[in-house]
């Protein structure tokens, strides 16, 4: 899932990140995006450990928020981005003996599963009974689309103003 949007004020703060010079500039974007990515964080977090009994840790250690900009050098607002999401970890896979990666895990969890046959091939076809689905990744960032935004507004304001003072002394 993706949130977009249009947001009023982003001309101005991107006309004022213009003035912040090179490296800091990425470092200005990427620490606003981190701040605004938190609640969703937080809330896909909350949500797993609400909805699921878990006693591995491989889904929770799995859920990061992850930050990237453009590598072509010109970073303007819009070459940046946060994602926050289940993403594979190796480590607590290998510590929980899971053969399956969180994300194939969380898909299942969050989407529900079929009944289906195990096994197909074998001799024992035994019959997975299925299970509804219990979304914690979608509604924590539906409910959170609106925070992020002023967020990100908010924090790259703040980050450019500190990137200026620092740089005119």
């Amino acid at each position: 899932m993706k949130i977009t949007g249009e947001v009023l004020g982003l001309k101005e703060l991107e006309a004022q990140l213009a003035k912040v010079a090179g490296a800091t500039k990425g470092k200005v974007l990427r620490a606003a995006l981190k701040k605004a990515a938190k609640p969703v964080h937080d809330d896909m977090k909350s949500g797993f450990t609400s909805g699921f009994n878990t006693q591995t840790g491989h889904i929770e250690d799995s859920i990061k928020t992850k930050t990237t900009l453009n590598k072509k050098g010109a970073h303007s607002i819009y070459d940046a981005a946060a994602y926050v999401g289940v993403y594979p970890n190796k480590k607590s896979q290998g510590l929980t003996g899971s053969a399956l990666p969180a994300p194939l895990i969380a898909y299942w969890l969050e989407t529900g599963v079929k009944p289906h046959i195990l096994n197909p091939q074998g001799l024992n076809n035994l019959l997975h009974p299925g299970f509804d689905g219990v979304p914690f990744v979608r509604p924590s960032l539906i409910k959170n689309e609106a925070k992020v935004i002023s967020t990100t507004k908010v924090e790259l304001a703040k980050g450019i103003e500190r990137a200026i003072k620092r740089q005119s002394t």
